[in-house]
Parts: structure tokens; C-alpha cells; sequence
């Protein structure tokens, strides 16, 4: 039977510390800085591939699924700002604004806006 010869001891991953993986992987957080939050010191980068690999790679799809699943329930109960981001967002509408200028006749008039026509920056600025 082989003996520890000092240093660290093997490390055993927790559940704590898979949701803080899964947590921080889904975020963003790069590895280098995950694996410094995990154990009681941190763990090397080889330590946290070998045992949060599958934590790490499907972290951020869980969460984008879940946040789906949240805004097509929205959807479904008719909620309009649901359906609108959605629209925006996935189905390419957009926000426009269009204004015309008409005289007393409603007939419309023509506006030039000129570079010139604007206030020069100060150097502030």
C-alpha cells in the first residue's frame, strides 16, 4: 500500500464545491481565478480539469436554458415585455422613430442638418 510522502493531500471535490464551479464557469470567471475559490487553499489548474471538466463546459449552456425556459414561460402567459425582447432579439425587430415637418397646409418640409450646423467640440470634450 503506497504511503503519503508529504504534501498536499489528494484532493476530494465537494458538492459546494461543484455549484461554486458551476457558478462561477456559467458567469464567466476564468479558470485561473475559479480554482483559486475551490478547497480550502485552492487547486492547480490540472486538479480543476480533472474533476470539474464536464462543471466547466456546460455551466453557461445550463444557465442559458434556464434563462430560456423562464422567458418562453413569460411568453406563453402573454407577458409584452417578454415578447418584445424576444422580437428584438432573436427575430430582428427594431425601435424606429420617424418625425415629419409639415406647414400649415400639412404639406411637408424639407430639413437640412449641416456638420457645420452643430457646435464644435471643446477640447473637454
Amino acid at each position: 500500500m503506497a504511503t503519503n510522502k508529504g504534501g498536499r493531500p489528494k484532493y476530494v471535490p465537494t458538492e459546494a464545491d461543484r455549484n461554486t464551479v458551476r457558478n462561477m464557469a456559467a458567469a464567466g470567471i476564468p479558470q485561473h481565478n475559479i480554482r483559486q475559490c475551490i478547497g480550502a487553499h485552492g487547486i492547480s489548474e490540472p486538479t480543476l480539469r480533472k474533476h470539474f471538466s464536464a462543471e466547466m463546459e456546460t455551466a453557461p449552456h445550463m444557465v442559458t436554458g434556464f434563462a430560456m425556459s423562464k422567458l418562453f414561460k413569460l411568453i406563453n402567459e402573454e407577458n409584452l415585455g417578454a415578447i418584445c425582447f424576444w422580437l428584438k432579439t432573436k427575430a430582428g425587430f427594431q425601435e424606429t422613430s420617424a418625425h415629419r415637418l409639415v406647414d400649415k397646409a400639412d404639406e411637408d418640409r424639407e430639413i437640412i442638418v449641416r456638420y457645420e450646423d452643430r457646435p464644435a467640440k471643446t477640447a473637454a470634450e
